[in-house]
């Protein structure tokens, strides 16, 4: 059994009010340790995901790490919405580097009909 230790109780990435694309919310990171660095793929939004503050769009951030806690991060989203497939949102991003290539997967939220979701590459 794998025993896991919090290293710290604050969290290591919080939203960014000056930047409008991560103003509300940073959450389901895919993170990947190589070559002595900590890199986040991590999900945000501009506000909040109810009813009151109308309809939310999520971007991918990218943040990266020396020691796994404290995190740099990019102004600008990495990956925004430019598909009809991800009008509403790019979101829960997921990584692996298979032979030197990473690779990311991604949900991809259009919001044309209800379930509009779909998985991409």
């Amino acid at each position: 059994m794998i025993k896991l230790k919090r290293l710290s109780d604050k969290p290591v990435l919080m939203p960014k009010a000056e930047n409008e694309w991560e103003r509300a919310a940073v959450f389901n990171t895919a993170a990947i340790y190589d070559n002595g660095l900590f890199h986040l793929i991590y999900r945000a939004t501009d506000i909040g995901p109810h009813a009151k503050y109308g309809k939310y769009t999520s971007r991918l951030g990218y943040a990266v790490s020396k020691d796994g806690i404290n995190f740099m991060r990019l102004d600008k989203p990495v990956m925004s919405n430019e598909t009809e497939q991800e009008l509403r949102g790019l979101e829960d991003p997921r990584i692996v580097k298979i032979d030197g290539i990473y690779y990311m997967m991604y949900t991809g939220f259009g919001d044309r009909f209800q379930d509009d979701y779909r998985i991409c590459l």
